[in-house]
């Protein structure tokens, strides 16, 4: 009754909150962030530690037990796996719905590098990962030409990933079907037995002439230098000519290398021919549609290039098209019910502006629903 009254004694003010409330409500429909789906957050986490060269039994004895023991003290903890092949170890550790996965992906990292010194020194790195429904891909593109791909990756790598990775609010660009090309080593045995070659010391001379790193700093008056040993091989010419034993024994001379494309484990096609994949992922707090309507512009612009000339960049899924499709068909499906809403008032109260009246009501209260939302931060 207070209400009420209250807004018959004092129509302007109580005008005037009505127009504040659908004017917030306006601004809240461009403010608001869009989702393709809630946020769930899993509540677990997924280790891989990728170890190359090395074989189920080793890694197990090297890696995953120490893992293992080292992760098994967190707290709560309701199950945890390990999966362990050639090359690589999995570890999945599930939580309560209620635990902080993202919190709990920080406590693994921070206990696994505590035992790092009990691990292979030449263990490269260590991936923890959490996962929620953002995390999901953004938009999924195919890329296919009638010419052959298989060796196209500097172009794309350079002219496509790199240019989408820098777009705001994009955090992940992933090729798939496509890799770099390497370099292949192919000792000859008669060749290695002639010269009496270790092929495990030619491992490590490989490695040990193969290096980049910090080596300090060089300060001269107002000068600061930073030095760095240049060890990195730059081209293929550099492995052949590399010296490996007496005598100016070359690589070249026991061994044929070559760059070639490494053995694809996957693929991808389109209208049943090869092609190449490409996964972008956004970041968490980015609105979906401006990141995916950024993506697209800068998608048309490339595949407008020379350099693309004979490429088709074809996008499968798009999450900002469900959306606006979906935002689209409320907005008709609204439009539809006010507008037989006002028809039927009317016929039944034969007065223009009681009908208005009584028809506003629900636009009324979806902008200052509209404007709650972005208030209490709900998508």
């Amino acid at each position: 009754m207070f209400i009420t009254r209250f807004a018959l004694k004092r129509p302007i003010t109580t005008l005037m909150f009505f127009f504040c409330f659908v004017i917030m409500g306006g601004s809240a429909t461009r403010l608001l962030p869009l989702e393709y789906f809630p946020e769930v957050i899993f509540p677990g986490i997924f280790i891989q530690i990728p170890y190359q060269n090395s074989t189920a039994e080793e890694i197990e004895r090297l890696i995953t037990r120490p893992a293992e023991e080292v992760l098994s003290t967190m707290s709560g903890i309701d199950r945890m796996s390990s999966t362990t092949t050639d090359n690589s170890a999995q570890i999945q550790i599930f939580f309560g719905w209620d635990a902080p996965a993202k919190l709990k992906g920080v406590e693994a990292r921070e206990k696994l590098d505590a035992i790092r010194d009990e691990m292979p020194d030449d263990l490269q790195r260590v991936l923890v990962f959490t996962g929620s429904t953002n995390d999901q891909p953004l938009m999924q593109l195919r890329i296919s030409s009638n010419k052959d791909l298989k060796n196209a990756f500097q172009l794309i790598d350079r002219k496509l990933k790199r240019p989408i990775e820098l777009i705001n609010g994009v955090s992940k660009v992933d090729l798939y079907g496509i890799q770099k090309d390497e370099i292949l080593i192919q000792l000859k045995s008669e060749r290695i037995a002639a010269h009496k070659i270790n092929v495990n010391a030619l491992n490590a001379t490989l490695r040990k002439h193969n290096f980049s790193t910090f080596a300090g700093r060089i300060t001269d008056s107002e000068k600061r230098l930073l030095v760095k040993p240049i060890g990195e091989f730059d081209s293929i010419e550099d492995y052949q000519n590399l010296v490996i034993g007496p005598n100016n024994l070359r690589l070249r001379d026991i061994a044929d290398v070559t760059l070639t494309q490494p053995i694809r484990e996957d693929g991808r096609h389109l209208d049943r021919t090869y092609a190449i994949g490409l996964s972008i992922q956004r970041e968490s707090t980015a609105n979906l549609v401006d990141v995916a309507g950024r993506v697209v512009e800068k998608i048309s612009e490339i595949e407008q290039s020379p350099d693309f000339d004979g490429i088709s960049l074809f996008v499968m899924d798009n999450q900002a098209e469900g959306i606006t499709n979906s935002i689209r068909d409320i907005t008709t499906s609204g439009l539809i019910g006010f507008t037989l809403s006002i028809m039927v008032l009317f016929f039944f109260l034969r007065n223009v502006f009681v009908t208005l009246v009584v028809a506003m009501a629900v636009p009324f209260s979806l902008c200052i629903t509209l404007a709650a939302m972005y208030f209490i931060g709900i998508t």
